[in-house]
């Protein structure tokens, strides 16, 4: 998040999906303007790139949860979660 918001994405078109309550309340410190939410779906609605930065096994849920909107809106999905095939 911070690389797109330090090369020029402004930060009111960013988005995370947290699920840990702590963990938001760092990343709004962290990233101030940027939108930090329990929703999932919210945070891709319209992406034009979705970055998954998960533990592998909560791939699975995260992306069947999400599967409606990046078929509906086609964004370019990148995984950095390690050991998935």
């Amino acid at each position: 998040v911070g690389a797109l918001r330090d090369r020029g994405h402004p930060a009111s078109r960013l988005a995370i999906g947290e699920a840990y309550e702590a963990t938001r309340s760092a990343l709004q410190r962290d990233f101030p303007g940027v939108h930090v939410g329990a929703d999932n779906l919210a945070a891709v609605a319209g992406a034009a790139l979705v970055v998954l930065a998960v533990k592998p096994q909560e791939m699975g849920a995260v992306v069947a949860a999400l599967r409606p909107a990046l078929q509906r809106d086609r964004p370019v999905v990148l995984s950095i979660a390690a050991g998935l095939r």
